[in-house]
């Protein structure tokens, strides 16, 4: 997996855990689901950014 698709998940989560912000702060049902699913998703990101950090032999940034 590139760094580019990893920074890309993480995004994803960043922008769903806005919008379960937004449905927490306008009390809609299913806000904190929302939230746990953006956390878990940017966890994943950080936790594949690490492994390819340190399973990765050049230091090119993005595969270029």
């Amino acid at each position: 997996m590139k760094y580019k698709h990893i920074l890309s998940l993480f995004l994803v989560g960043v922008i769903v855990y806005l919008i379960g912000v937004v449905f927490k702060i306008t009390h809609a049902p299913h806000a904190n689901t929302i939230i746990i699913v953006a956390v878990a998703t940017m966890i994943t990101a950080v936790i594949l950014a690490i492994i390819k950090i340190l399973t990765t032999k050049n230091n090119s940034f993005l595969n270029k």
